[in-house]
């Protein structure tokens, strides 16, 4: 279970940017170009710091940060491309099985070997559904979120396509119009056991794969804020508002979490977010990140060699370690251990894209790529 793509929408007051919904991930610490910077990392030269979840020196850090990106042409092959069904969504529920989401319909396919999508139900006949996230806890089953007054559906091996009587669906039915509704802007999940959908009214669920459960926020605003980010760890969740504000613990007990303050090069602002084994992670445009460890915000990536203006698109946890990624015309960065940069010469800019520890998987102009990622870096 890895990453969903999101496309921008405009709906009750919604958060200035693209969104995409994101499972748990872990980043590599990067330093700054600059003296103050590499100061800072000198004075830690003897400590270690955590590279995705593995304990590596900080030698490997100063490698990642003070080093070109390393090189790699691909040659990307159109994997699905229909001019009337433009992708929306796509997510690899493991290394080899993928589901797909249009407009239309909703597809699976073995995405390493397998040459035919299988349509698994029309998406199209749902009312209000437009298929902005996905999260598959299995290559048996996959669910799909629109942004929107609560429209979920779920796909199961066994049980086929079917909807979901949410929360907020319930409310529409029981007052018959849309104006009150609930709308959701995220969903992640640990499992198909424990699945956390977050909204408008400060609203956030658990869904147990049978029923919802409310969980409060510890502050009630007047208006109540709208969630539009959750991480999800393993017996922890935190929670973004539309204004930035960050809620954080177990579940029922969230509390306020303070706003980092970072010795970073220029201005952060943050856009999503994410997971990083057991703590949380802000992620903004442009390589900048901050991440939530006993109480205190680091910054954990100034990623200097990815270009101004570059859009963060996604994260994969399916290959040998969690993977960052980033877009640019004609290129998306990627960042493990080390920052590598794809060049794609016959592709425009990516909205999104994850990985197999084999294949990189993107979208770009309604269609979805696959590209050797093995392939070694130009010398």
């Amino acid at each position: 279970m890895v990453t969903a793509h999101v496309t921008s929408h405009t709906l009750e007051q919604p958060p200035s940017r693209t969104r995409y919904s994101m499972s748990s991930l872990s980043i590599v610490t990067m330093s700054t170009l600059g003296k103050k910077a590499l100061r800072w990392t000198k004075v830690r030269s003897r400590s270690f710091v955590a590279l995705f979840g593995r304990l590596a020196p900080l030698s490997a850090l100063l490698q990642c940060s003070e080093r070109e990106p390393l090189v790699s042409v691909l040659h990307a092959e159109a994997i699905f491309a229909r001019s009337a069904e433009p992708v929306i969504s796509f997510i690899l529920a493991n290394d080899t099985t993928g589901f797909l989401a249009t407009s239309k319909a909703l597809y699976r396919r073995h995405v390493t070997a397998g040459r035919e999508w299988t349509q698994l139900g029309r998406l199209d006949s749902i009312p209000g559904l437009t298929p902005n996230y996905l999260y598959a806890p299995s290559a048996q089953e996959v669910y799909v979120m629109s942004i929107g007054c609560g429209t979920v559906v779920r796909w199961q091996e066994l049980g086929g396509l079917s909807q979901l009587m949410t929360p907020a669906s319930a409310s529409i039915s029981r007052r018959g119009h849309t104006t009150d509704c609930i709308v959701f802007y995220d969903m992640k999940g640990n499992s198909a056991n424990e699945l956390y959908f977050a909204g408008s009214r400060g609203t956030i669920f658990r869904f147990d794969g049978v029923s919802f459960e409310r969980i409060p926020l510890p502050v009630v605003s007047s208006p109540p804020p709208i969630i539009v980010n959750l991480a999800v760890t393993q017996g922890r969740i935190y929670a973004r508002t539309s204004t930035g504000t960050v809620f954080g613990g177990s579940a029922g007990r969230l509390k306020l979490v303070t706003a980092p303050t970072l010795e970073a090069e220029g201005d952060c602002s943050y856009s999503f977010l994410v997971s990083a084994g057991d703590d949380p992670v802000l992620i903004g445009e442009g390589g900048c990140a901050a991440r939530l460890h006993d109480g205190t915000w680091r910054s954990v990536l100034a990623a200097k060699n990815i270009p101004p203006g570059s859009a963060f698109i996604g994260v994969s946890h399916t290959a040998s370690s969690p993977l960052l990624f980033w877009s640019g015309p004609g290129s998306i960065w990627e960042l493990e251990s080390k920052l590598r940069e794809y060049r794609l010469p016959t592709i425009g800019r990516s909205t999104f894209a994850t990985a197999s520890p084999s294949h990189l998987f993107f979208i770009s102009n309604g269609s979805l790529f696959r590209a050797n990622r093995t392939l070694p870096p130009k010398p």
